[in-house]
């Protein structure tokens, strides 16, 4: 029986924040918890903006601490225009508040996380993962992502995760796994994913209704769509009672009074110097006030903000002294490092929150990337007319808490449709548009000319006008459907290239044919290149090996649409080749711009000329050179799609985290300035750095043969890239990658420690880490004796001499599992540990029933065996029969799918994978600070 007076205390401390009171939990939150007590997940929660919808991830932490069968992890999904991540900072309040009962009935103790510790991470592309999610997976954990960095790992595919970690994330992500999807509406082919995974996970999609023993997967979307959740009825969607609003909480904010205004515009260019205008009258008050101004276009947006400060400076000739105001810009084209400051004064500037008027008039001019993930308020707001299910996001954020002393003025700006300048840059059909005026207008009009859009008021649309509400909607966009041999397809991830694996955007986003494609813009002082004498060439083999040791970081992306980048990077290279001595100082022929894919592979680099050449007028070129200047533009904004651009730090092109072609300093790079570097990593509990890795560039001296890393304190050497030889071969500079001393370098490194430790030592702690796994997931005996024997047997092909003289190992006591490293690689011959361990272990007596299964885990505990390993460097025996022994690992691998399907085979092996990962760190903490390899 659920104590009724300790969820709420619960529930109160873990939303209490800075030391104060926490919230008192509202009527509807506890009607949800009491379905989640007792294991009924809804599927959608359709509750208005500002009465705390994700507060869910509270009542759920409190429900399984109340017993419910829910799963484990949750998985909180935000659009991914989401500049402000104010989902990782609850769920962060959240471990922050544990009350120590809640930790103990959660189990939440361990030697990794201390005592109390809830696991938050963050998949975004704006946000480092710390990847605790994946370290227990019989504990709770809460992940927060984006719908491509969710879904993207969830199919196999995941954006900046290696091959060999795909597995791993998908079978975590799809299996006792929650998915919260805030703002459903926002993303309709997502959910529509995410219904069918739940649904068909373990029917088509799965093991056919075979195996009934995998935790199960479920959705709960966070706001009614009306297209997934059979809306028609109410069936599955929780909803406000008539009680739920009579409470003093609720009646304020659904009651929060905000008057709006259509104005129409019959020029729709005079539509940014109307909203600056309208932005400053209501900001300039008699008392000032904080003024949110939403535009649909980027260049609207800065247009506007410097129309605002414009009319806060005394023109020329005038008396009339200086007043003083506050802008800010939000829009999703920032670099991440600047988006964390932009947070910063939101906070210092109350748009986060705050109760008391401004000192003086404050803006902020956002775009899209302002109407979600952050719960912004303001006083007043100014914007131009999007698609409904915009206009209700933005709402949301203007006098969101209410009072009766608080009225907000939203003006809302609508121009003539009919134009083709606002058709294209609405990128909405002008009927749409058209549909969402008169769905604004039907809203109650009150006796002052304007209409009443508090959440009640927008309540009343959504059922008593829902034709129009949905005909001012955008349309869902159509999307393909997921199928079995699709999702197979996605799975082979030990493959490099497999022509049946399409790229996965359509089944995440939907076929967006009017959606401009993104590039990430990366700035680095050290661009992997080698150098021959004065030639320069660019090696696919030093790009992929550089950004695996030296990764970009997530405060270093900067996203904007690909042809915008391609604009910019070419005017770049004019502007250099114009700015004569004061622009940067780059050997010719030396490249500049690197293009990798999402697998961190060479996609394509370009010289300073060659950038030139491709912002040449055309005028310029006669007609041969000038066909051949728009094949390389075309190949470029091609190719630029979804890739990740490198830029020579020395091009700069950068202000404030914003592209700007005029910007000739050489931009800050997290490789080489200083203030990035020594910034600590908000999501560690130690003092660890935010960069983990740092690049200097060696120089060969006269008295040594080769280049000579020097030691840094706290930072160990991994490798070592010759970057310049001379003509006669002589290595005369490099560059050194060094990591911060406990992070590892990629999925071998864990076998180098500071400490030997022996193979049956290590296997046996592998063994008992399983087993706890096992227990606490409720796992049957077999299944769990089987991960018991894959764990004792996993490393034996360690013992292999060539793996110990490789590793460095002492010549006494072998064979050990874990080394100090300093041995000689290159002795491998491409033997991989797995293929040996599995040779042994097919000689084992092992159980008949989970026999492949054993065997399956053993070769894949590396990421490798789905469906290939190599059988290279082996001298188990001849070639051909190793060859063999790779090709039975494979068909084993596609039964054992056929039998638990792609994610419960990939669930079983992510359980063996984080007790061998546990085990290395736990040997790695109590036995000395771990070493990564070279």
């Amino acid at each position: 029986m659920t104590d009724h007076e300790r969820v709420r205390r619960a529930f109160s401390a873990l939303t209490a924040s800075d030391g104060g009171v926490g919230y008192e939990p509202l009527r509807w939150q506890l009607r949800l918890l009491s379905l989640l007590i007792d294991g009924t997940l809804p599927k959608a929660v359709d509750v208005p903006t500002g009465l705390g919808k994700t507060s869910v991830m509270a009542l759920w932490l409190i429900a399984l601490a109340e017993g419910a069968k829910l799963p484990r992890r949750l998985v909180y999904v935000v659009d991914r225009r989401a500049v402000v991540d104010q989902a990782t900072r609850f769920a962060e309040l959240l471990r922050a508040n544990m009350p120590r009962d809640v930790a103990d009935r959660l189990n939440l103790t361990s030697w990794r996380l201390g005592t109390g510790s809830l696991p938050v991470s963050t998949l975004r592309g704006g946000f480092a993962d710390n990847r605790v999610w994946l370290e227990d997976p019989s504990k709770p954990a809460i992940i927060v992502g984006t719908v491509d960095m969710v879904g993207s790992r969830l199919l196999f595919e995941g954006y900046g995760v290696s091959r060999r970690m795909r597995p791993y994330h998908a079978g975590l992500l799809a299996v006792d796994a929650l998915v919260l999807l805030d703002e459903a509406h926002l993303c309709p082919a997502f959910e529509a994913l995410l219904r069918r995974v739940e649904v068909e996970r373990d029917g088509v999609l799965g093991s056919g209704g075979e195996i009934t023993s995998t935790p199960p997967f479920h959705l709960m979307s966070l706001s009614a769509t009306g297209r997934e959740t059979g809306d028609a009825g109410g069936v599955g969607v929780f909803r406000l009672e008539p009680q739920d609003k009579d409470e003093d909480v609720a009646r304020e904010r659904l009651g929060a009074r905000k008057r709006l205004k259509v104005i129409e515009l019959e020029d729709p260019k005079s539509l940014p110097e109307e909203l600056g205008a309208r932005a400053v009258e209501l900001g300039a008050g008699n008392v000032p006030a904080r003024v949110l101004v939403y535009c649909h276009s980027r260049t609207d947006a800065v247009t506007v903000k410097g129309l605002i400060e414009k009319a806060f400076r005394p023109r020329r000739g005038s008396a009339r002294a200086a007043t003083e105001c506050e802008s800010e810009l939000l829009v999703g084209e920032r670099r991440v490092r600047e988006r964390e400051r932009l947070e910063r004064w939101l906070e210092a500037h109350g748009f986060l929150g705050a109760a008391d008027p401004p000192a003086v008039p404050t803006f902020l001019v956002a775009t899209a990337a302002g109407e979600v993930g952050v719960d912004l308020n303001a006083e007043h707001m100014v914007c131009d007319l999007v698609a409904y299910e915009r206009m209700a996001q933005r709402l949301g954020r203007v006098n969101r808490r209410g009072g009766e002393d608080r009225c907000a003025i939203v003006d809302v700006l609508a121009v003539g449709q009919s134009t083709k300048r606002t058709a294209t840059k609405s990128r909405v059909a002008p009927e749409v548009l058209q549909e969402c005026q008169r769905s604004l207008v039907e809203l109650p009009l009150g006796d002052d000319g304007r209409h009443d859009a508090s959440p009640e008021a927008l309540m009343w649309l959504k059922q008593n006008h829902r034709a129009l509400v949905d005909a001012a909607t955008t349309p869902a966009p159509l999307h393909p459907k997921l199928t079995r041999p699709l999702l197979d397809a996605w799975s082979l991830t030990s493959l490099d290239h497999h022509e049946g694996r399409p790229e996965v955007g359509p089944w995440l986003r939907g076929w967006e044919e009017d959606e401009e494609p993104e590039t990430t813009v990366v700035w680095r002082k050290h661009l992997p290149c080698a150098r021959t004498g004065t030639e320069f060439e660019v090696e696919p083999g030093m790009v992929g090996d550089f950004f695996r040791i030296a990764p970009i970081h997530a405060s270093e992306r900067l996203v904007a649409g690909s042809r915008r980048v391609l604009t910019w990077l070419s005017r770049r290279a004019l502007r250099v080749a114009g700015t004569g001595t004061e622009g940067p100082t780059v050997a010719g022929g030396q490249p500049v711009a690197v293009l990798v894919d999402r697998s961190g592979e060479l996609s394509k680099s370009a010289t300073l000329a060659e950038l030139q050449r491709l912002a040449a007028p055309a005028s310029t070129l006669d007609r041969y050179v000038r066909r051949e200047r728009n094949r390389l533009r075309a190949d470029w904004e091609r190719r630029l799609a979804g890739e990740t651009l490198i830029v020579d730090a020395r091009v700069g092109g950068v202000v404030d985290g914003m592209l700007d072609e005029k910007a000739d300093d050489e931009a800050d790079a997290a490789d080489s300035t200083d203030d990035w570097r020594q910034s600590l990593d908000p999501a560690s509990q130690a003092e660890t750095p935010l960069i983990k890795f740092r690049v200097e560039e060696v120089v060969a001296t006269g008295d040594a043969e080769g280049l000579r890393p020097a030691d840094l304190t706290d930072w160990r050497h991994v490798r070592t890239l010759e970057t310049h030889r001379s003509e006669s071969g002589t290595v005369l500079r490099g560059l050194a990658v060094y990591k911060w001393r406990d992070e590892p370098t990629d999925e071998d490194s864990r076998s180098i420690l500071s400490t030997e430790q022996g193979l049956a030592e290590h296997a046996e702690q592998v063994a008992a880490r399983v087993g706890e796994f096992a227990s606490d997931l409720g796992m049957g005996a077999e299944e769990s004796e089987a991960l018991r024997i894959a764990a004792r047997l996993h490393d034996d092909g360690k013992a292999a001499q060539q793996w110990q003289d490789a590793m460095n190992a002492p010549k006494s006591g072998r064979p050990y599992a874990k080394t100090r490293g300093g041995g000689n690689w290159r002795i491998l011959e491409g033997y991989r540990h797995e293929f040996g361990s599995l040779l042994k272990a097919e000689l084992e007596p092992l159980p008949e029933g989970t026999r492949e299964l054993i065997l399956h885990l053993v070769a894949s505990h590396h990421g490798y065996a789905r469906p290939w390993i190599s059988s290279t460097g082996c001298s188990e025996g001849p070639p051909s029969l190793l060859e063999a022994k790779a090709g039975e690992a494979a068909l084993r691998f596609a039964r054992l799918q056929k039998r638990y399907g792609p994610w419960g085979l990939a669930w079983r092996e992510a359980i063996l994978r984080a007790a061998d990962q546990s085990a290395s760190r736990e040997w790695s903490e109590t036995s000395g600070r771990g070493r990564a390899i070279g």
